[in-house]
C-alpha cells in the first residue's frame, strides 16, 4: 500500500488548535480587510477584524461547545483587532471573559484598584495590552473618561505583572542557590 492509497485517519494533531487560532489572529493584525467582488457580482470582506471574528465564532464560540480554549495571547490579539474596529463594547466584553477564563481578579475599591493572578506574568501584561488598546480606541471615540480608567487599569496590570516577575524570579533564584530543592 503506498502512501497515496492509505486511509486517512483524522488524529487529534490533524484539527485546529490555539496555536492555528493564534497564527491566524497574528496574521489578521497585520492584514486590513480588503473587499473582493466575485465573479456573480457578490462583495466579500476578508482580513482583519471580519476574519479575526469569523475564526473566533468557529473555533471559540460560546453558544456550542469550544473546540479551541483560548489562551492570553488569543484573547489579547482578536481584543487588540476589535479595538482597531472600534468596536469598544465588544472589546470590553471580550476582556471580561478573558478575565474569567484566565482566573484573573480585578478588585476596586473606591478609587483603589488591583489585580491578581498567582501564575504567569505574562497573562497580566496581555491584558495591560488589551485595556492599553481598549483606551486608545476609547479616546478615538471622544469616549475620554472610559479612556482614562481603562489606561489606569492597563497601568495596574503592569505594576502587578511586574510584582508576579519580581516575586517569581525571586523564587527561582532561590530554589537555584539552594540546589534546585
Amino acid at each position: 500500500m503506498t502512501r497515496e492509497n492509505t486511509p486517512k485517519i483524522a488524529k487529534k494533531q490533524d484539527r485546529p488548535n490555539v496555536r492555528t487560532l493564534n497564527t491566524l489572529l497574528r496574521g489578521c493584525l497585520w492584514t486590513a480587510a480588503t473587499m473582493y467582488v466575485g465573479p456573480n457580482g457578490d462583495a466579500k470582506v476578508a482580513g482583519g477584524v471580519v476574519s479575526s471574528e469569523e475564526a473566533w465564532d468557529l473555533s471559540v464560540d460560546d453558544n456550542r461547545n469550544a473546540m479551541i480554549t483560548p489562551d492570553a495571547s488569543s484573547f489579547e490579539y482578536s481584543i487588540i483587532l476589535l479595538c482597531q474596529a472600534l468596536r469598544c463594547n465588544d472589546a470590553t466584553k471580550r476582556i471580561q471573559k478573558m478575565t474569567e477564563q484566565l482566573g484573573v481578579q480585578i478588585s476596586k475599591t473606591g478609587k483603589e484598584q488591583t489585580i491578581s493572578y498567582q501564575e504567569d506574568a505574562s497573562v497580566l501584561e496581555s491584558l495591560a495590552i488589551c485595556y492599553l488598546a481598549l483606551g486608545r480606541a476609547q479616546a478615538l471615540m471622544g469616549q475620554f473618561d472610559n479612556a482614562k480608567e481603562s489606561l489606569r487599569t492597563s497601568i495596574v496590570a503592569v505594576d502587578s505583572a511586574s510584582k508576579n516577575e519580581s516575586s517569581s524570579g525571586a523564587n527561582e533564584r532561590n530554589r537555584h542557590n539552594s540546589g534546585g530543592k
